[in-house]
């Protein structure tokens, strides 16, 4: 997706893919919430590792936790907030370390980074969120780049993992 060209369509458009992926997760029926996903595992690494609800929202809160802390950071200019390396992370350690968080700990962490990103992307201007001077390194992306794809594109992927999911579970109770 084409990452919006001025503040408030790239605050409305974060909001709304986040507000869509916590619909889709609160009209789950509860036993959708922390069962194991069914699917094909085999298709590419990240369908083995997000193998519930639980562990799709702790990636969520993962990734935008990275963002927020890049964003935080005092030396945001001379740093990448997703370089290769991260995403190895993201893939191993990561989700060893949350795999005993349980899913109401998941929801609210999501949620909350969530709401620290936002905020941190209302507090910037449209200089700020979509030039791309502010960098040390060569860049052709700027702060809104990295938020649509830190935050809103991957509400979207998050999405259709759980949808994915809703739909095998009503191809195995037919």
């Amino acid at each position: 997706m084409k990452t919006p060209t001025a503040k408030a369509e790239l605050l409305q458009t974060i909001q709304n893919d986040f507000d869509n992926l916590i619909h889709l997760v609160d009209d789950l029926p509860e036993e959708s919430k922390n069962a194991t996903f069914r699917f094909n595992y085999a298709m590419t690494p990240n369908w083995r590792r997000d193998t519930n609800v639980r562990s799709v929202l702790m990636h969520l809160y993962e990734r935008a936790n990275r963002l927020v802390n890049w964003l935080e950071s005092s030396n945001r200019s001379a740093t990448r907030p997703f370089r290769a390396d991260f995403f190895g992370d993201m893939s191993s350690e990561l989700w060893i370390k949350q795999q005993n968080t349980d899913f109401e700990v998941a929801y609210q962490l999501a949620k909350e980074t969530h709401k620290k990103a936002m905020s941190l992307l209302e507090t910037m201007s449209e200089d700020e969120l979509f030039k791309c001077v502010y960098f040390t390194w060569k860049s052709s992306l700027s702060i809104a780049d990295y938020a649509m794809s830190g935050l809103a594109n991957h509400y979207k992927w998050l999405m259709a993992q759980i949808q994915n999911q809703v739909i095998v579970n009503e191809m195995i109770s037919k």
